[in-house]
């Protein structure tokens, strides 16, 4: 945080971010992330809010045990093959708000064939990449997706209003059979070992199989 403070030179921070530490402490390891906004930082007033990356409900629980502060936002991988509903609603509950990464799962994720989805956007003439972001903002969260071309960038700034239906079946997409699984591919994480960063998903809270798959 000092680091990016001073990098600023400095100007008020609005959101600081903060992902979960590389450690295998049985002990609560993030109670050091949001104790005080005052002792944060040696820049009293800079940070208006913190925020936090990849935590579950689990390691949330456990954060919040801890300190004072509630993160503002957290940023976590959200699409309709893995919707994170009890995370949402934890969140909500909270007064966190969760922000969507990878909103379009990756560039040869299923939606992009699906026949279900392909139907609702040409019924809304529209692209499948709008009516995952649609869905995204329905259902009350920040989507964040990611583009290098100037036209896609565009697009992304425009979402429609699904109707009940289209907006429910995508609600449902994830209860499809091999539908309910995260989809990153990352250096971070061994498939062999079922590990993220040495954490095991147990300790990360998530209640995948070693392939990802959302465990019932």
């Amino acid at each position: 945080m000092e680091r990016s403070i001073n990098q600023m030179n400095p100007q008020p921070t609005s959101k600081h971010g903060r992902q979960w530490k590389n450690s295998l402490k049985q002990v609560n390891p993030f109670s050091d992330l949001l104790l005080d906004r005052k002792n944060h930082t040696s820049h009293p007033g800079n940070v208006k809010s913190i925020g936090v990356s990849n935590f579950s409900v689990k390691l949330l629980n456990n954060l919040l045990q801890h300190t004072t502060v509630v993160p503002a936002v957290n940023q976590v991988q959200l699409h309709p093959m893995l919707p994170q509903n009890d995370l949402l609603e934890f969140c909500n509950s909270k007064g966190i708000h969760l922000t969507a990464y990878m909103p379009l799962g990756r560039a040869d994720s299923p939606f992009f064939t699906n026949d279900q989805v392909k139907a609702i956007a040409d019924k809304n003439n529209t692209s499948v990449a709008q009516i995952l972001l649609s869905w995204g903002v329905q259902r009350g969260t920040s989507v964040i997706p990611k583009s290098v071309k100037e036209e896609r960038l565009k697009q992304n700034l425009t979402t429609i209003t699904l109707s009940e239906e289209d907006f429910q079946a995508l609600n449902n997409f994830h209860k499809q059979a091999g539908m309910h699984r995260q989809l990153m591919i990352t250096p971070l994480y061994d498939q062999e070992k079922g590990t993220w960063m040495t954490w095991t998903h147990e300790q990360m809270g998530w209640n995948w199989d070693k392939d990802g798959n959302v465990l019932s």
